[in-house]
């Protein structure tokens, strides 16, 4: 019996020490691998569908660079000069990309959900059907980037601006857009629901169709909106500046308007 009991102790360690062995291999391959891929971006400006999971380009210069499809997870983007890249259906989860330059940028299909974006410029940039759930967007520079289909529900964009950005069918729901402006942006059908717009600029904003249940519109620039078909409660807007705003059903509202 006790010649057994050793045979299974025997048997179980070496599984185990094996199992470990694996694990350390392909933990070596991976690091490998993603040195490797590191070498290839520094040297070509080129690396798609690369593994460069948890790498650190802080203030790296990787302008109009292609990086279709990598895996730039947990990287460390902080300042680094990404404009004009090339970054379609790339993964960029839990990411800093703090303060990095990223005007002109494809992004188009990334994935950016937790990401810290505070202080990023995204001037001009494709954002459709891109992924910023729960993403901190403090202070972005969006103006003129276009976050069609976009998801962006649970997102922190106080302070953002978004001037003349394109935003149809966009998901914002639950997210904070305090201070944010969003002068002249399209917002047509987007979803908006529960988000907090209190002091946001939507002056001349094309608001239509877009579902407004729950927002927080107090202090809000409404002026020359478009609300035409927007879904809300009308005790949401008594505290919105309204004036030659059209109304859900096409009316004019005037409510507020300085002299």
């Amino acid at each position: 019996m006790n010649s057994l009991k050793s045979k299974i102790c025997f048997v179980a360690l070496t599984l185990v020490s094996l199992g470990i062995a694996i694990a350390l291999s392909s933990k070596d391959n991976a690091w490998a691998e993603s040195a490797n891929d590191l070498r290839t971006l520094r040297s070509s400006n080129s690396c798609s569908r690369c593994n460069l999971v948890s790498v650190n380009l802080q203030g790296a210069y990787l302008q109009n660079s292609i990086l279709v499809e990598t895996k730039l997870n947990s990287a460390n983007l902080r300042k680094a000069n990404l404009s004009y890249a090339f970054l379609v259906n790339s993964v960029l989860v839990d990411s800093d990309l703090r303060e990095a330059d990223f005007r002109g940028a494809n992004l188009s299909g990334a994935n950016l959900a937790s990401a810290n974006l505070y202080g990023i410029d995204l001037r001009g940039a494709n954002l459709t059907g891109t992924s910023l759930k729960s993403a901190v967007l403090l202070f972005a520079d969006l103006r003129g980037t276009t976050l069609n289909n976009a998801n962006l529900s649970n997102s922190q964009l106080v302070g953002a601006s978004l001037q003349n950005s394109t935003l149809t069918n966009v998901n914002l729901s639950g997210s904070n857009l305090v201070d944010t402006d969003l002068t002249n942006s399209d917002l047509t059908n987007a979803q908006l629901v529960g988000v907090n717009l209190r002091n946001a600029n939507l002056r001349n904003a094309n608001l239509s169709l877009a579902n407004l249940n729950g927002a927080e519109l107090g202090g809000a620039n409404l002026e020359n909106a478009n609300l035409s078909g927007a879904i809300f409660n009308p005790n949401q807007m008594l505290k919105a500046r309204l004036c030659n705003t059209i109304m859900p059903d096409r009316s004019i509202n005037n409510q507020n308007c300085s002299s």
